[in-house]
């Protein structure tokens, strides 16, 4: 329950956000993709925020430094967030965010699951053919001897199974039907 009213949380937040910075949306991306970096380099800052000792307005004094260096609906944004004492849910915000702003530009991701590594040209005819769902901006393929042949899309929220595991299996499960 708990976790469930976190994830409504974080997607509040992050239409918000969306929704405040849809004129600046390429130079608020950008400003994002760079505070993931430095919070994922930087634990001490990220303890710093996360530490409950500290209180919200030496907190926002700090953030206040980079009023210069990000943009200002974002700097209003996360003094926000700091203000709510949700400082734990940035990065799960920003994350939501970037998915939005994918959405919005019409940009997948895409993940192949197979039971071996593909060829150039299988990766080539992939793209080609999930290119109806959107621009193809990362691919991925994860090889996973399991499902013995075929494969496993994933873009979105999308599956795609044409794997010889599933296969066998829905046929296991009509042979089982049959019998009894």
């Amino acid at each position: 329950m708990r976790k469930n009213k976190f994830e409504k949380l974080v997607l509040c937040y992050a239409y918000a956000l969306f929704e405040l910075s849809n004129e600046e949306l390429e130079i608020v991306e950008k400003d994002i993709q760079f505070l993931l970096s430095f919070f994922t380099n930087e634990k001490e800052v990220v303890s710093f925020f996360l530490n409950p000792v500290n209180s919200a307005k030496i907190k926002s004094d700090v953030i206040s430094l980079l009023k210069n260096y990000i943009n200002n609906t974002l700097l209003n944004f996360i003094l926000l967030i700091i203000n709510n004492r949700r400082f734990f849910l940035l990065e799960t915000i920003f994350e939501k965010f970037l998915t939005l702003v994918k959405k919005f530009k019409n940009k997948i991701d895409i993940v192949v699951t197979s039971a071996f590594s593909l060829s150039k040209s299988d990766i080539k005819l992939i793209n080609n053919s999930i290119s109806s769902f959107g621009e193809v901006v990362g691919f991925t393929n994860i090889v996973d001897s399991s499902i013995l042949g075929g494969f496993i899309i994933k873009v979105d929220f999308t599956v795609i199974d044409a794997s010889l595991k599933s296969y066998l299996g829905r046929l296991l499960d009509v042979s089982k039907e049959a019998i009894l």
